[in-house]
């Protein structure tokens, strides 16, 4: 039997109730939850499942998002074949944060046999590191983002170059929630992240949970395993190669227009490839970073999104 483990995060305790009640609905097969939370881990009651094997909650700091506690868990959790990795998103600096978080939860777990197809695909498909939610790959030239510095230094303690990484999975799954075989992970249970992730200061970008947001697929695309989403399982067909899966991927990247806006060419180039300069723009004033955005934004901005 296949063994699965849902990871949730918990920073604001009312959205435990919408990720409770949506696994409660859809989560037909066996599984057990880890849940972790700044708040007091005594006021999450679990699902009310015949399934709901065990649900453990650990207090943790507020620290590394939702990403630090879940690479805390890889660590400490009991062995198990597929993850579900969730968190209580709100993004407090985005007006559509809380439909975009509905948006991830309702592609992850659509329905109960939809819910069994994604895990006994992945379960059975070595080739199949991480299943994502809909219309939420994106593209690293065009989303690095102000990461490029922490993404080096977490491809270093993983002991692997970053180029050669994100040339082979040159995509990844915005807002970090995602289905995954857990071998594809297996690199990430081996070390301690703790020290990467700064102090928690409301920060929007340049992080190392934003670095490894963007790396997760590509680190279980160096453990052979591709990345696609939710949608595509029942059409992809049985015994595809991690080429071919991530190729099926590739035609989906960055056609999310609702919640992910498309920066402009000239942006995306420095945040690749002049990383080093993002600092002092971040040290800018507001007002000098807005203008810069905008004439950037009038200059190069290619495709109209």
């Amino acid at each position: 039997m296949t063994s699965v483990t849902v990871f949730v995060h918990i920073h604001y305790p009312d959205t435990w109730a919408p990720i409770r009640d949506r696994l409660q609905a859809c989560m037909a097969i066996p599984y057990r939850i880890v849940l972790t939370t700044t708040s007091d881990p005594d006021q999450f009651d679990p699902p009310k499942s015949e399934y709901l094997l065990a649900m453990s909650t650990y207090p943790t700091e507020n620290r590394g998002r939702d990403v630090l506690p879940f690479l805390e868990m890889l660590r400490r959790a009991e062995p198990f074949d597929v993850g579900l990795k969730l968190h209580g998103k709100k993004s407090l600096h985005r007006l559509d944060g809380v439909s975009w978080r509905d948006a991830l939860l309702q592609s992850l777990l659509p329905s109960a046999d939809k819910v069994a197809a994604i895990v006994s695909r992945i379960a059975s498909d070595p080739s199949m590191g991480i299943v994502a939610p809909d219309k939420s790959l994106c593209s690293l030239d065009r989303h690095i983002g102000r990461n490029m510095g922490a993404m080096r230094k977490i491809a270093s303690r993983l002991g692997v170059d970053l180029e050669t990484l994100l040339a082979k999975t040159p995509y990844f799954a915005a807002g970090t929630m995602f289905w995954f075989r857990s071998d594809a992970f297996q690199a990430l249970g081996q070390l301690d992240y703790a020290g990467a992730f700064p102090a928690e200061k409301g920060q929007t970008d340049g992080t190392a949970a934003h670095a490894f947001e963007r790396l997760f697929p590509a680190i279980a695309g160096q453990a052979g395993a591709a990345t696609v989403t939710a949608s595509m399982i029942p059409a992809l067909p049985d015994g595809l190669t991690s080429d071919a899966l991530k190729a099926n991927a590739l035609d989906v990247l960055d056609t999310d227009s609702v919640h992910l806006r498309r920066p402009s060419r000239l942006g995306a180039f420095v945040m690749r490839y002049l990383w080093f300069v993002t600092p002092f723009y971040a040290a800018m004033p507001v007002s000098v970073r807005r203008l810069v955005k905008r004439v950037s934004s009038d200059a190069f901005h290619s495709d109209g999104r």
